[in-house]
């Protein structure tokens, strides 16, 4: 689908571009396909075929990620010719996903597409054009003008106004990512011509928003929904198909909504409410204490009516208060503002406590959530599923009714629907998250100058202090390009705040494989809490006297011993026997990073698949449910968020 302008009627119209376009096809993704197919079986088959299809995605994933791809899709024929009716079809369903996958990647992948099947490389990259292209109001011929637009409000159009010295508060204005289209001609300014004048606007700030205050206009898009009604409605009863399906096919699921105040889960929200018909289905908020003003002000009044599905909401148990941001910038000081390259804050402050509140509501149930996650928002998400396991949070499945929406389909469908929504996106700012995310792009930080200004003087002076304690010759320029969002690893930090990461050993006497540790902290009880992943702990079977500790892993053998005394700093381990003795080494070095650097961030909590891991008071692993898999200590880079975050690299 494409955005033309009709003269006539002076709106966006949107309409396929393509004839493969036309019976909507762009907005159905493989799930969908199976999502039909499974309903018509009962509930044995649905889970146990949805399972296998499940498992032949990462399966797919990986062989992608590792250039296997012909052995994956041989395998993938191969049961295609050797299973039943319903399992034939869900390997179909298999090399479909494989096949649009490498088409959305990158140039070699899309050559190996076509090495595989060239018949179905061409049916994608094939188009035929319509031909005409109609206003679906009054018929008149309509010219193509973006891929994707968004509404331009009044406050925006305001700001224009004094920028630029024009008078366009009544005309139709849209806009792209760096174009301004004005009763369907493109303005001759841009977003970047703003930032020119970023100074004089700040300025005339004040003016500027009590001409928004005081100025009535009430911005008219009734047009615009009345020519897209027909598009508006199909993927209306797309999205709320998906719902439905996910519902019927993952039962005993818990079913939440994430509800981060932003347009699309705002457009989500009502979506799965309207789908499965009732208010009652849980919204989680994350609240990452570093939300927008507007953002706290929408999601209050959204709770206030009388119609509202119950909220919960997840946060750090130390952001609370007038001062709830005191420890993000406290931790942004000792490890560094988070980057585009280690976006720390996101666990610390989001995932850790959502994953913490799934276990209390959701105890041993799965958790299916419904994300307001698009394609189009970056590069990164162009290849997200449809549905997925989270990768961050365990026994979490994620839903995304709208993934293949576009930001003007998103705006139909909250105008059409007349909801609400938060009032940031009326000063321009396109999308709504946390006010210092270093994602943020270069409009979002000039429309937090203008309209939030307290909190962009606020972080701009910690950057800049921050910039300065590291070295950098000329920090406001430092800052002001954006250098900071590539930060990698502890890159200026004091050793004092990486001394954590650092695990230096030597050899000891205990035996060949035996190594002697420095703690940067006494050991503790908590010390012992990390070993368990590993297998049994037998605290009577070593010398007491020297303080020794086993091991034991299948079928009760003893794997290393450790030796050393708490209240001392000094640990001895001896590996005892191993497939591996490198592998198992580096693994207990991750884990002694870990003891020293752990802030409670909730991660290794997130990733355990068995609810055996709690940090709230300590770090402690349950044994009973441990299966020593050891995901708690593989999945994260040297064993610790706060150590990858923080050592040299």
């Amino acid at each position: 689908m494409e955005v033309f302008w009709c003269e006539n009627c002076n709106i966006p119209v949107i309409l396929p571009k393509y004839k493969s376009e036309i019976n909507h096809k762009e907005y159905i993704d493989i799930e969908d396909e199976i999502l039909d197919f499974l309903r018509g079986l009962n509930y044995n088959q649905r889970k146990k075929l949805y399972n296998c299809f499940s498992k032949t995605k990462n399966k797919i994933n990986k062989a992608i990620e590792n250039d296997n791809v012909n052995d994956i899709f041989k395998h993938i024929k191969f049961k295609i010719q050797d299973s039943d009716d319903n399992a034939k079809r869900i390997y179909k369903f298999s090399k479909k996903y494989l096949f649009n996958k490498l088409a959305n990647g990158n140039d070699k992948q899309q050559e190996v597409l076509e090495d595989l099947n060239m018949n179905y490389a061409e049916r994608l990259y094939t188009h035929e054009d319509v031909g005409e292209y109609n206003c679906t109001i009054c018929s008149d011929e309509v010219i193509r003008i973006a891929n994707d637009v968004r509404p331009v409000f009044k406050d925006e159009k305001i700001l224009l106004e004094e920028a630029f010295n024009i008078d366009i508060l009544n005309s139709a204005v849209w806009a792209d990512n760096s174009r301004y289209i004005i009763d369907g001609e493109v303005a001759n300014f841009s977003k970047s011509d703003l930032y020119e004048i970023e100074e004089q606007l700040i300025e005339k700030r004040e003016d500027i928003i009590n001409k928004i205050k005081n100025t009535e206009h009430q911005d008219d898009f009734s047009s615009f929904v009345k020519a897209n009604k027909s598009h508006y409605k199909k993927i209306d009863a797309e999205a709320k198909s998906f719902v439905n399906n996910t519902s019927e096919i993952f039962p005993d699921s818990f079913h939440i909504v994430s509800f981060s105040g932003g347009k699309d889960s705002t457009v989500t929200s009502d979506l799965v409410t309207r789908a499965l018909k009732t208010h009652q289905i849980m919204h989680v908020f994350g609240d990452t204490s570093l939300e927008f003003p507007t953002t706290y002000e929408y999601i209050n009044n959204l709770k206030s009516k009388p119609n509202s599905p119950p909220f919960m909401t997840a946060s750090d148990y130390e952001t609370v208060g007038e001062n709830k941001d005191k420890k993000f910038f406290d931790l942004s000081k000792k490890f560094g503002p988070p980057s585009r390259v280690i976006s720390w804050c996101c666990t610390i402050f989001k995932t850790g406590p959502i994953g913490n509140l799934f276990r209390n509501i959701a105890e041993d149930n799965e958790i299916f959530t419904y994300y307001g996650i698009r394609r189009n928002e970056s590069n990164n998400r162009r290849n997200y599923d449809k549905i997925s396991r989270s990768p961050k949070i365990a026994k979490q499945m994620v839903g995304s009714p709208i993934i293949d929406w576009k930001d003007i389909d998103v705006w139909l469908y909250l105008l059409s629907r007349g909801i609400e929504f938060n009032k940031a996106y009326k000063y321009g700012f396109t999308r709504v998250g946390c006010l210092y995310c270093p994602n943020n792009s270069r409009w979002s930080e000039f429309l937090l100058k203008m309209f939030f200004p307290d909190y962009a003087d606020k972080w701009n002076e910690f950057l800049v202090d921050f910039a300065r304690n590291i070295g950098k010759p000329d920090p406001k320029v430092y800052i002001k390009e954006g250098n900071w969002k590539a930060r990698q690893g502890g890159s200026g930090l004091d050793n004092e705040n990486k001394s954590n990461t650092i695990v230096e050993s030597k050899p000891c006497g205990l035996g060949e494989n035996a190594k002697s540790y420095e703690l940067t902290k006494p050991i503790t009880r908590e010390l012992y809490e990390l070993f368990k992943p590993f297998g049994q702990l037998d605290f009577n079977s070593g010398n007491n006297l020297l303080n020794e500790v086993y091991i034991r892993g299948e079928k009760g053998k003893n794997v290393f011993l450790l030796q050393g005394k708490i209240g001392q700093k000094y640990l001895k381990v001896n590996i005892i026997e191993a497939h591996n003795h490198l592998t198992l080494r580096r693994r207990v070095e991750c884990q002694l990073r870990k003891y020293q650097s752990c802030i409670d961030c909730g991660a290794c909590a997130n990733v355990c698949s068995y609810n055996a891991i709690n940090t709230r008071n300590g770090y402690a692993v349950d044994e009973k449910t441990c299966v020593n898999c050891m995901k708690c200590i593989a999945a994260f880079h040297k064993g610790c968020l706060v150590a990858k975050t923080t050592m040299d690299y």
